[in-house]
């Protein structure tokens, strides 16, 4: 999905999350963004996870939210949705037993754009 990206991409990220996007994703991420595509990343921050999301900030427009989601969303050009549950909520991308969910459905995208939007809005740039 991401490769394939050509407007852009709006992801939001837990923590384990954040660390999960950064060891699978941050190669790709950074690729559609040379290639003209809005990439940007909402996530919840902390201490553990500041060194990784310096490293997401120096590729991607991040910003830091205090509105916890259970679950990871992606959105693709504004026509795919991935919505993935870490399980366990850990930093390890190779185990576990992770679930997602991928949608087309315009309704579901719109809603999570446009809550995308406002949390974005209402962020803390990192510094």
């Amino acid at each position: 999905m991401l490769r394939r990206a050509a407007k852009s991409v709006s992801y939001y990220a837990t923590p384990a999350g954040l660390v999960r996007a950064y060891k699978a994703h941050a190669d790709y991420l950074e690729k559609v963004g040379k290639r003209g595509v809005a990439v940007r990343l909402l996530a919840q921050t902390s201490k553990d996870v500041q060194l990784v999301t310096q490293e997401l900030a120096a590729v991607v427009k991040i910003r830091r939210t205090t509105k916890p989601f259970a679950a990871n969303f992606v959105c693709i050009d504004g026509e795919e949705l991935v919505v993935i549950e870490n399980s366990p909520d850990d930093f390890d991308v190779e185990m576990g037993t992770d679930r997602a969910a991928w949608t087309t459905n315009k309704l579901l995208i719109q809603l999570y754009e446009n809550l995308f939007e406002r949390v974005w809005e209402t962020s803390s740039p990192l510094h």
